[in-house]
């Protein structure tokens, strides 16, 4: 069963996703792409104002990387290494410049059960296009998380 995953807040910095595992087999995936269509997705998410805030300008450039591109790496030419920078800080073998140092917009992901029952997982890949998405995966058929996608805050914008 996959994962119904729903806009919950936005503001400046941050786009919290609310994430539901529900019926059987155990667990399963949602994916929360950044091409541009309808929610959830990041892009389209950021500009968001229905709470009365869309995202701040840092925030849309992260989210709109895989489509504008973002620091060095152009749109579309995104691998999982580099999405994995973009979205989870995760450098691996990447050093601090690949993406054009701390210029480069980034988010951190994280997520936050809702109840103790459920082992909850965020990683991060890229479409056929090249495009970032994220993956959130539950070990359980019932559970609630909220996904927080923030923005790296050494950026001003």
């Amino acid at each position: 069963m996959a994962i119904t995953i729903a806009r919950h807040w936005v503001d400046k910095n941050k786009i919290v996703y609310l994430c539901t595992s529900g019926g059987s087999p155990l667990g399963g995936t949602g994916t929360i792409p950044s091409a541009g269509g309808a929610t959830p997705d990041l892009a389209t998410d950021a500009a968001y104002n229905g709470f009365g805030e869309a995202g701040g300008a840092a925030m849309r450039r992260a989210c709109r990387s895989g489509l504008d591109g973002n620091g060095t790496v152009a749109a579309g030419a995104w691998t999982q290494a580099l999405a994995r920078a973009l979205l989870l800080l995760d450098a691996g073998a990447l050093n601090a410049n690949t993406m054009g140092g701390i210029l480069a917009a980034r988010l951190q992901c994280h997520i936050v059960p809702r109840d103790v029952t459920a082992t909850w997982v965020v990683d991060v890949d890229v479409d056929g296009a090249g495009i970032p998405e994220i993956n959130v995966t539950s070990s359980v058929d019932e559970g609630v998380a909220y996904l927080h996608v923030s923005l790296v805050h050494s950026l001003t914008a």
